[in-house]
């Protein structure tokens, strides 16, 4: 059976690979790119398959009115300067409208002085034409931040640089250098800078969503970040394939020569306000940096073919940090760092913790016993206690607590036969509980005097009155 569970991941990992190259070797000229998200059919990892069995789609009731905002036919839209770019952005506040838009940059841009914010939400497909656009600066209060703050299902960006530095002002969410939360496909795409957040902080996406694909991408500079920081994607649900990062994720470096081609990373450091200098050391040391990893900060996806050059992490500070992700219930294939990895606990060189998948099947295991003898239990206690309630005020006192205890037990274990898949660690802890449980109802059941010995009391009293 796991030979043959493992054939069946290589295959579809190797389609999956053959799917994306064909799609990045597509002619320029065309509108539309040959790259499918994955699908219910295609490979997955456990936990994706539980993720997406637990979404829900909350436009599912407006999916008519929706479509009917979208004109049919695909319109083609040249970007030349940052003036046409800003309008761009204006455009596309309404999330249908950039729908069977086909946009091209035809020029390299700087967006210095532009009044470029970001591009709301896009759902077309955004060719670069390997073009750059350059001073790219976010300092709003605004989550989700990048380039992008938010790719579709349906989006396609490709063959694009961007350079400059996303560092939205206060705890922002959701922080990337080509897009916030992305569910659409990335191609070929790089950022060059500086990248600064709390939680969801990625060099190309913040999160990468359970449809998104981020292939053939490069990060280059530093980022720092308090929870899930990658660099590439902070988070990663979907599919990262043949990715590289060459920056420092949640590093004390003071020093910041890289090898960097077509960029001075001095420029973009410099951008960081000076009394910023220690600012990340002072943040892991008040917060507590978890999940950071050269790749991905968590990912419960697939990773395969990536590349981590950069350091991870800070000394003797951190929890579950790793070369390629810092957590991970996901799948990982062919995947190499080459960068220092440091932290205080769970560190390792390609993963700082793995999890397990875990499937917990309670029709043949003793959880479901427990389950079945703990209900039968709190149904004797609950006849019990109204037999007993108007013979002695101590009995049903104390079997309101025991049945208070029942019940909750009973909880544990029906939130253990309800939940298919859940970490090991929280099934333990469910699961110990509801044990403790039973030894206490057990323990204050037996004592001398105890509830047992009361209802038996009870009944004799009872039986001399009647």
């Amino acid at each position: 059976m796991k030979k043959r569970v493992s054939a069946m991941i290589m295959g579809a990992i190797l389609a999956l690979d053959l799917l994306l190259t064909a799609g990045a070797e597509e002619s320029n000229d065309a509108i539309t790119v040959n790259v499918e998200p994955i699908t219910e059919d295609d490979v997955e990892t456990g936990t994706q398959r539980s993720a997406r069995e637990s979404r829900t789609d909350v436009d599912e009731d407006i999916v008519d009115e929706v479509q009917s905002d979208i004109l049919p036919g695909w319109e083609v839209i040249k970007i030349r300067n940052a003036a046409d770019l800003v309008k761009l952005s204006m455009d596309c506040r309404l999330d249908t409208w950039s729908r069977n838009k086909h946009v091209e940059l035809m020029d390299d841009i700087s967006l210095a002085d532009s009044g470029f914010i970001q591009i709301p939400t896009f759902g077309g497909t955004f060719d670069g034409n390997g073009h750059v656009i350059s001073d790219f600066i976010f300092e709003e209060s605004e989550p989700y931040t990048g380039l992008f703050a938010y790719l579709q299902d349906d989006a396609i960006v490709r063959d694009l640089t961007v350079r400059g530095r996303v560092e939205p002002s206060g705890k922002q969410v959701c922080v990337g250098g080509v897009v916030g939360d992305n569910y659409g496909v990335i191609i070929n795409c790089c950022f060059d800078g500086v990248i600064a957040g709390s939680d969801y902080v990625g060099g190309i996406a913040g999160v990468n969503e359970l449809d998104g694909i981020v292939a053939d991408s490069t990060f280059r500079g530093i980022i720092t970040g308090i929870h899930f920081t990658g660099g590439i994607s902070g988070q990663n649900k979907g599919n990262i394939l043949r990715c590289v990062n060459e920056g420092r994720v949640n590093t004390s470096e003071s020093d910041v020569s890289m090898s960097i081609s077509d960029i001075k990373i001095d420029d973009y450091v410099s951008m960081i306000q000076p009394d910023d200098e220690n600012r990340s050391d002072k943040a892991a040391m008040e917060n507590g940096i978890v999940d950071s990893g050269g790749i991905a900060g968590q990912s419960i996806g697939i990773i395969q073919h990536c590349n981590n050059k950069g350091n991870v992490g800070y000394d003797h500070i951190g929890y579950n940090i790793g070369g390629i992700a810092g957590r991970q219930s996901g799948y990982i294939y062919d995947c190499t760092n080459e960068g220092t990895v440091k932290g205080r606990k769970d560190v390792g060189g390609i993963v700082g913790q793995a999890e397990p998948y875990v499937t917990v099947d309670l029709n043949q295991d003793i959880a479901y016993q427990l389950n079945e003898n703990i209900g039968k239990l709190h149904d004797i206690i609950s006849v019990t206690l109204r037999d007993a309630d108007n013979e002695s005020d101590t009995i049903a006192n104390r079997l309101s607590i025991i049945q208070q205890f029942t019940g909750t037990a009973l909880d544990d274990t029906r939130y253990l036969a309800d939940s298919t898949i859940d970490y090991a660690n929280g099934i333990s802890g469910a699961a110990n509980d509801a044990f403790s449980r039973v030894d206490y109802i057990l323990e204050e059941s037996s004592k001398k005097d105890g509830a047992l010995d009361q209802i038996s009391y009870s009944a004799s009293n009872a039986k001399k009155a009647a």
